[in-house]
């Protein structure tokens, strides 16, 4: 478009660009309006603005450092205004492609284009500028967006040899059929994201469903697919087949239609806004003449007709044969051999599952029956090409399973990793696991990808948890690779598993080419991958030295945050039986807790306990206490429940023990708090003359088969003496009901005031009271904690085996502190934290006799 008026200056060129545009605004209404000839008017229009300040800035710049032999740069229209089809306030993308990098005259020129550009387009048209700068040999590494809008680029000014040699690299450099599938997966999750249904009160314009980007995406796939212009896609499309003459005019009127739409919802809202919200429904009705309700008989019927036929012809495209390259292609989405397959090395029976999962394919019968008559014969892979593989498909996360599962079922993945193979039918050794290594690997995987997806906004907060930690981990392969090593070690039968399997980590990783830290990490979670468990079953968590012993092994946040998805993955893929809601929520107390030691830093020395009493003690002004209350039970209670119980705790407990101290009796309060997996039982009561209190405590509980996870038991030294006990409780993996809650109170009143001896209310419920414990482990901990003993103990499955350890600790005369139970690998797994009757840790001496008792049919059973 030729100006009349000379445009010497940026304020004449915004003065024209308005008055033209304005203008242009107005034939918007006029009848038999040709929606692309006004589209391309107003391309038009800031192409004659772009070259008037183009010519501008490069006269500037020649008048400061001189003409330049030839012209240093070509600038290009993309995206919707390389194709001229720009609405009112579209964006006006550009793209400067310079002769020369670093070029001092090409970078002063743009830098004062810039400029101009900002003040005629960006202030005074108000319309957002979109600028990039490349080079020729960004074409190799450009990202889908960008690769995307330089599809449908023009040039509008500047070097014209540039800008050929600029458009034939990146032709040359475009992988079609991978950007007709990638461009296939945008527009399925867009779809996705906008819900069902295409007839929307107020439709997206742009993004809905049935709107522009529709037929943009189909334009798109189309131009990549046979190599031709924006405007020849639809011609295209009908010469192959893949949409009828009649539908692709119907499609064309509707897109023109929308166009039109949008045109007017730009131009009476005055921005680039895409949602047709009732509001302007009515103001572009009362602009037409119309009603909004014909507005809508005109509108919808498009929608519908645009969404059906870009629909359709996407899906015929997409379902074309497509040349995925190393002898294969794909055919209705299905990867299947071409004849060029024959010629190709062995390894592309790798490569065919890293397609597959990039471009969502499936895999035809066809190369399923290749792939397994090709490894009959094949030597095994280089093993640099298995460790990028296996790089690249344990990117992707969420996306795994898909393909792994596959690659394992047809023998991929143990042609691979040959100790594969061995995994896949080895059994796991206990009766927990329901499935074989390999398998029960495959299903953790299975489960980590499934977090991928966001959880019900509802739904827990550890699941909340998994999605965010795993759509944040820098290196997702590593947690990957990591779940897929993590019990090769179970070939060995000789050795610890988590020991030989990061051994053989490092030798695989090694031969694969990762990379060191990339090793060091893989294992790491190999050989630790049993420690969060483990820790959080049978480890007090209150405690600061189990945080700290812990974070001093997991001591980097990014291994701690893969140690904790790889371990719920892990637990979760044994079997329903092992993951129950209560280890869920230890495992995410553990984690927590340890996140803040790491984030905050392990304090070298422990608060002190006079700064930590003080601190309570203001907290604890304001609860409706005597003062001399307050300042007894913080003076009379251990560190580890000061630490840990928040003030408005204490001052229920206060208010217990004076209940008790009155004459009340025992004091019994169950709780459940919302989205809690266990029911909380506070238990207070006077403390007995001899260690015992948890054993009658757990004697009922066996009795109603009440499960206990935890226990924590504290004593009010000051006389008279009173017990504060904590149980976590659960029946059948669930809390308590009001009904269980009353009869489990009713009992152990009885039995804690005298009138029912536990071994009667056992006998009453069926149970011997009598049965031995039996031990397959016992295991004394002197170092584990500050200031108690611990000892582990593992039985067989058992309900009593907490009344029954703990009574074998009371007739020695052992306090206990707090008590962890749980159930692994087929057995009871039970942790006491204990001190001598003076208070102090057990005497390595004292050991033998538990031996001795647990050895011993019980007598005088409480």
């Amino acid at each position: 478009m030729v100006s009349p008026v000379a445009l010497d200056s940026p304020e004449a060129i915004a003065q024209w660009l308005a008055e033209q545009r304005q203008a242009l605004f107005e034939q918007l209404t006029a009848p038999e309006l040709n929606i692309r000839q006004w589209m391309r008017q107003h391309a038009d229009l800031m192409d004659t603005a772009l070259n008037a300040l183009y010519t501008l800035a490069y006269q500037q710049t020649v008048a400061e450092m001189g003409e330049p032999a030839q012209p240093p740069l070509a600038f290009l229209a993309t995206g919707g205004y390389g194709r001229k089809e720009l609405a009112p306030y579209s964006d006006i993308d550009l793209t400067f492609v310079p002769l020369n990098d670093h070029d001092p005259f090409t970078e002063r020129l743009v830098k004062r284009l810039f400029q101009l550009l900002m003040s005629v387009f960006y202030t005074h048209a108000r319309l957002k500028v979109g600028y990039a700068y490349r080079l020729m040999e960004d074409c190799e590494s450009l990202d889908d967006k960008t690769r995307t809008g330089l599809l449908d680029m023009r040039r509008i000014g500047g070097n014209p040899q540039v800008a050929e040699a600029f458009q034939q690299t990146f032709w040359r450099t475009l992988d079609p059929t991978g950007f007709v599938l990638e461009r296939y997966q945008e527009y399925q999750a867009r779809w996705q994201k906008q819900g069902e249904g295409v007839l929307r009160t107020e439709p997206d314009l742009k993004e809905g469903r049935g709107g522009l980007r529709d037929r943009h995406t189909l334009n798109w796939m189309a131009q990549a697919r046979f190599g031709i212009a924006p405007d020849h896609a639809l011609e295209t499309l009908i010469a192959e087949g893949l949409i009828s003459a009649d539908d692709a005019e119907a499609l064309e009127c509707a897109t023109q239609t929308l166009l039109w739409f949008r045109a007017l919802l730009h131009w009476l809202g005055g921005e680039a806004r895409e949602q047709l919200t009732l509001s302007k429904q009515e103001r572009i009705a009362e602009r037409l003449g119309v009603s909004r309700e014909a507005l809508a008989k005109k509108l919808y019927p498009v929608l519908e007709t645009h969404a059906r036929l870009t629909r359709r012809t996407i899906e015929r495209l997409v379902r074309a044969p497509l040349v995925l390259g190393i002898g294969l292609d794909s055919v209705n989405r299905e990867i299947t051999p071409a004849p060029a397959i024959e010629r190709e090395p062995p390894e592309w029976c790798l490569w065919v599952f890293v397609l597959a999962q990039r471009y969502q394919l499936g895999l035809s019968p066809a190369i399923a029956e290749r792939i397994e008559a090709t490894l009959r014969h094949a030597p095994p892979p280089p093993p640099e090409v298995v460790g990028q593989c296996l790089h690249d498909l344990f990117r992707r996360v969420g996306a795994v399973y898909r393909v792994l599962e596959p690659m394992a079922r047809l023998g991929v993945l143990g042609w691979a990793l040959p100790v594969w193979q061995q995994a896949m039918a080895l059994p796991a050794g206990d009766p927990t696991h329901e499935f074989t290594v390999g398998e029960h690997t495959l299903q953790a995987i299975r489960i980590l990808d499934s977090w991928r997806e966001p959880p019900p906004k509802s739904g827990r907060s550890d699941r909340e948890l998994w999605h965010a930690l795993l759509e944040q981990i820098p290196r997702p392969e590593v947690l990957y690779m990591a779940l897929l090593l993590h019990d090769l070690g179970k070939v060995d039968p000789n050795r610890p598993h988590a020991e030989a399997g990061a051994e053989l980590a490092e030798q695989i990783l090694t031969q694969l080419g990762w990379d060191e830290q990339a090793r060091a990490d893989v294992v790491f979670l190999v050989r630790h991958h049993l420690l969060m468990a483990q820790t959080a079953r049978q480890r007090d968590l209150h405690l600061p030295e189990t945080i700290r012993e812990f974070t001093r092994i997991v001591d980097d946040i990014e291994r701690l945050q893969m140690l904790y998805l790889l371990t719920c993955a892990d637990t979760q893929a044994v079997g329903e039986r092992i993951w129950t809601p209560a280890q869920a929520s230890f495992l995410l107390e553990l984690y927590r807790r340890s996140i803040r030691a790491l984030e905050a830093g392990m304090a070298a020395e422990p608060v002190p306990v006079g700064q930590l009493r003080k601190r309570l003690m203001r907290a604890l002004a304001r609860h409706p206490l005597p003062q001399e209350a307050i300042e007894q039970h913080i003076e009379s209670m251990p560190p580890g429940y000061l630490l840990n119980t928040p003030p408005d705790q204490i001052s229920l407990h206060i208010h217990y023990i004076q209940r008790v101290r009155q004459g009340e009796g025992p004091v019994l309060e169950f709780h459940n708090a919302p989205d809690s997996p266990y029911t909380e039982l506070t238990l207070c009561t006077f403390d007995d003359p001899q260690p015992g209190l948890l054993s009658k405590i757990a004697g009922v509980l066996y009795a109603h088969e009440v499960e206990v996870s935890s226990a924590r038991v504290l004593t009010r030294e000051d006389p008279p003496r009173v017990a504060l006990d904590t149980l976590w409780l659960t029946v059948r993996h669930r809390p308590l009901t009001a009904n269980q809650c009353a009869i489990l109170e009713r009992d152990l009143r009885r039995v804690l005031q005298g009138e029912l001896s536990v071994a009667e209310l056992l006998r009453a419920h069926q149970k011997d009271p009598d049965a031995p414990l039996q031990v397959h482990q016992l295991q004394f901990h002197e170092n584990a904690s500050d200031h108690y003993t611990v000892i582990d103990l593992q039985t067989p499955l058992d309900a009593g085996a907490l009344y029954r350890a703990s009574y074998a600790l009371s007739r020695l005369g052992w306090n206990i502190h707090s008590a962890r139970l749980g159930q692994w690998a087929g057995r009871t797994l039970l942790s006491f934290y204990c001190t001598d009757a003076q208070g102090n840790k057990i005497d390595p001496r004292a050991y033998a006799a538990l031996e001795a008792i647990i050895a011993q049919k019980p007598e005088g059973t409480p």
